[in-house]
């Protein structure tokens, strides 16, 4: 196949995945999902290599790639979120209502999504590997009971995200390879809240769309046989939404608001202990801190803010308060057999949502994060990944009390919240052309080598 014949083949896949995204609940509301083999051992190591599904958090690891590589997967995705209000929030619902109020439980307002991903990449010559990633980075999906006690706080809350992000990875020699890439992101929201607290109270909806762009970039670095090391990052994107805010009897209101996703820095060891055991570990980093307020504005009033009094009251924006997030982690894979490998990990991710500023939206705490998985080469082409994770948040209940919680709308709520989550994953890996990573004069080939 000549060069342009090999372009056409990457790009005639990358359209083809581009139809996958789905919308889902995670840490925060970013998708953490994005690789199945990584998932195998909650995610230890993935900036540092081991699947072409790596490069979502490190470009420089498409240098692994030796020909034509495929992968296409997907996450099913079952959550279990439930807010219970405590007897006081009752009490106070019933007095201000004279008894009518909406009092119950919130029901399992999580719901069950698939997520899909999909990547391809080709080496074109002895240095430069090019290639291309389709995922959905954020989402979210809850859906309480229509009538319930936090029903003035949140109804059914939606993000949706599809990114596209070709990349590039330029080896340098056996050692050390560096990488970059762009991102092109649509992302769209949906915010619903009740007008009131007795049931069936009316719907007041605040949404937006916006496709904008950002990067990535990395390095990849194996200053020993058995070693990697990878560090990579992904920019923040400013999402220009516009959309409208609908108010019951009253038209659709035309509003812009600017959400500046949060960036991300991944660190990822992979050493290689035996032959047959490698032992992972990563640091992640994400600035999630820069998600504070955010002002809503309208172009039917001059640019003026406006009043969000069915969200927050007085409010003239919306405003989250998140702190930075952390995930730690740390696994091991095991080759079974030649064809079979077994791994295992274990993660623990600080939650950028504190006991301050938790909404009903997102009950979201601290979340320990246990994993399995295996992968299976059917023959030298074709292989496939399978992993499972249970995930549980420590202690996500809810305290909007006091206007120290910035999500107060005047309405005291104090509930109780559980939330754990089940991931079943699996991919379908290709493989065609290719051969041992190319040895450069700069390096020393080492007598004993596996990567």
């Amino acid at each position: 196949m000549n060069v342009s014949g090999r372009i056409a083949l990457l790009l005639g896949s990358a359209a083809i995945l581009g139809g996958v995204a789905s919308e889902a609940f995670a840490g925060a509301f970013a998708l953490r999902e994005q690789s199945s083999y990584g998932q195998g051992m909650s995610f230890a190591g993935v900036a540092a290599g081991g699947s072409l599904s790596s490069s979502f958090w490190n470009p420089a690891v498409l240098s692994q790639v030796m020909g034509f590589e495929a992968e296409l997967g997907g996450t099913l995705i079952v959550p279990t979120i439930k807010v219970t209000p405590t007897a006081a929030t009752v009490a106070t619902l019933d007095a201000l209502s004279g008894g009518f109020a909406a009092t119950s439980a919130s029901g399992d307002m999580g719901q069950d999504a698939f997520a899909p991903v999909g990547y391809v990449a080709y080496r074109i010559n002895e240095s430069l590997i090019a290639g291309i990633g389709v995922n959905s980075p954020f989402g979210l999906a809850t859906n309480p009971e229509t009538s319930w006690a936090g029903q003035a706080y949140s109804r059914t809350s939606k993000v949706f995200s599809v990114n596209v992000n070709p990349m590039i990875a330029y080896q340098l020699n056996e050692m050390i390879s560096i990488g970059a890439g762009l991102q092109v992101q649509y992302f769209k929201t949906s915010l619903k809240t009740a007008t009131g607290v007795l049931p069936g109270d009316p719907t007041a909806d605040l949404s937006g769309d916006d496709t904008s762009v950002g990067f990535t970039a990395g390095i990849q670095v194996r200053p020993f046989a058995g070693t990697e090391i990878g560090l990579g990052f992904r920019s923040s994107i400013r999402q220009s939404l516009e959309g409208t805010l609908e108010l019951p009897g009253s038209q659709p209101l035309p509003i812009d608001a600017d959400l500046d996703m949060p960036e991300t820095v991944s660190l990822g060891l992979r050493q290689r202990i035996t032959d047959a055991f490698t032992l992972a570990g990563t640091v992640e980093w994400t600035n999630w801190s820069r998600f504070g307020d955010v002002a809503v504005t309208s172009p039917l009033l001059g640019g003026a803010p406006v009043d969000l009094n069915a969200f927050q009251a007085g409010a003239q924006g919306l405003s989250f308060q998140y702190d930075d997030g952390w995930f730690f982690s740390v696994g091991g894979e095991y080759a079974w057999t030649p064809a079979t490998s077994l791994r295992a990990g274990i993660g623990y991710e600080l939650s950028p949502i504190s006991d301050k500023v938790r909404s009903t939206r997102l009950a979201d705490d601290d979340r320990l994060w246990l994993s399995a998985g295996l992968s299976h080469s059917f023959n030298e082409r074709f292989s496939f990944d399978f992993a499972y994770s249970y995930v549980r948040a420590m202690d996500p209940d809810i305290d909007i009390s006091s206007a120290s919680n910035p999500s107060f709308n005047g309405l005291p709520f104090v509930a109780e919240g559980e939330s754990d989550l089940h991931f079943i994953s699996a991919a379908l890996k290709v493989k065609l052309g290719g051969g041992a990573r190319p040895v450069f004069e700069s390096y020393e080939e080492p007598a004993v080598r596996k990567f």
